[in-house]
């Protein structure tokens, strides 16, 4: 079961068929997750939960014992990745998660930049779901979405999302592996740069029990220089929009919505359009209008405009989607997770410009 369509729903409603239970599920995040939002919502809602949150007194006390109940059971199944403390918290923060640090006992958090310097910006949840009868299959939900766990991603923010329910076979298969493009990959290097490269095996195994929706593919990044050799074995990065770039030949063009486009140079904004088969004079870059309540948000930064305005990448109000920016030297410091189907890019059978 895959979203075909869009719509608006909760980010934590379930695809997962009624009487499901949770068995095991891995969430990433930028920066450390928000115990309120864990304990409070999230928890909760996949561990079904038959007591409200924010009940008081006796009430809530009950509420805290079922959640520790339910943790217990899932101790060391439960994980969430994030960068290293990338700010401190907020005494706001600090207040609103008194009482609810014991959560830590049983949720595992892995920090990436074991291996080198890293930032994770993925937005990946792999959820396990257990049978809701006998002899009923396992499921595994997929989410990739542009919400970080902190409260206010999920009480003031817009948030897009692709997510896929699917029906796991009983027994692993090594050939599905491939036909999952990075992402066996990409929880690996997760694991590797949190520390223990085998912590997350469980999840790539999910995978071998789950085929990859019709159409779909996937696109990720990961730190460090890679080969021309890694990169064709495993496509990262921008070797990665390559690979799923229409057939045809010509220069590709893609759109690109992001509120932050980051700092570009010119030869570094050529060398990453090469990546893909691109140049920057087909870009298209979609941004919010002026007198929009958001436009206050979003960055482009003057050298970067100037970069775009020169190379003659087409501007214009609109919405579509978004890329992750590189440093000067061509070396990815970030993880970085998404479906490629948000990209859309299309091949004209034009002359490439040098």
């Amino acid at each position: 079961m895959a979203d075909s369509e869009f719509g608006w729903t909760s980010l934590l409603e379930s695809r997962a068929p009624a009487g499901c239970a949770l068995k095991a599920a891995l969430f990433t995040t930028y920066d450390r997750a928000d115990e309120r939002l864990l304990a409070e919502h999230l928890l909760p809602a996949f561990l079904k939960l038959g007591r409200e949150a924010e009940s008081d007194g006796i009430e809530r006390q009950f509420f805290l014992l079922e959640l520790d109940r339910r943790l217990k059971q899932l101790h060391d199944k439960l994980f969430i990745v994030s960068s290293p403390n990338v700010k401190p918290a907020s005494d706001d923060d600090r207040d609103n998660s008194t009482g609810l640090k014991w959560i830590w006992r049983h949720v595992r958090h892995l920090t990436v930049g074991s291996t080198g310097l890293a930032v994770q910006h993925a937005k990946l949840w792999l959820l396990h779901w257990g049978p809701p009868r006998d002899g009923d299959p396992e499921y595994l939900e997929i989410v990739v979405s542009s919400a970080n766990l902190s409260m206010g991603a999920f009480k003031g923010q817009l948030q897009a999302a692709w997510r896929a329910c699917l029906e796991l076979d009983p027994h692993p298969r090594r050939e599905q592996l491939g036909r999952w493009g990075p992402l066996p990959a990409f929880i690996s290097e997760l694991a590797a740069s949190s520390g223990r490269a085998d912590r997350l095996n469980a999840f790539t195994a999910l995978l071998s029990r789950a085929r990859c929706p019709e159409g779909v593919g996937f696109l990720a990044s990961v730190p460090g220089s890679h080969s021309a050799t890694a990169l064709r074995r495993t496509p990262w990065g921008a070797c990665g929009l390559q690979a799923a770039a229409p057939p045809g030949r010509g220069v590709a063009r893609v759109s690109i919505l992001t509120p932050f486009l980051g700092s570009w140079e010119p030869t570094a904004l050529r060398r990453w359009c090469s990546r893909f088969g691109g140049a920057p004079e087909r870009l298209h870059l979609l941004w919010i209008a002026k007198g929009h309540p958001w436009s206050p948000h979003w960055v482009l930064p003057k050298r970067t405009l100037e970069t775009l305005v020169k190379s003659k990448a087409r501007r214009e109000k609109g919405l579509t989607m978004g890329h992750g920016s590189k440093g000067r030297s061509g070396r990815h410091d970030h993880f970085a997770f998404c479906r490629n189907c948000e990209i859309r890019c299309r091949r004209d059978r034009a002359p490439v410009s040098h």
